[in-house]
């Protein structure tokens, strides 16, 4: 289940840095809620969020693409 894995991405960067899903909703433009349905696989983010997601994790984009 590729969705799962790249929620696991997410969360591991948000927690290596010290940041919230509150704070990555906040950057990004979307709910928390919305953040919570990708990190758990729940849902496929947009291109455009992805797009988001990486550059304010710094995680490399291709990775995550991968990943959809």
């Amino acid at each position: 289940m590729k969705f799962k894995d790249l929620g696991e991405i997410i969360a591991h960067n948000l927690q290596k840095q010290d940041k919230s899903q509150t704070w990555l909703a906040e950057i990004t433009g979307v709910t928390k809620s919305h953040i919570c349905h990708i990190i758990a696989g729940r849902c496929k983010p947009s291109t455009k969020l992805l797009l988001k997601i990486s550059k304010t994790l710094d995680i490399d984009i291709k990775i995550m693409l991968e990943l959809l």
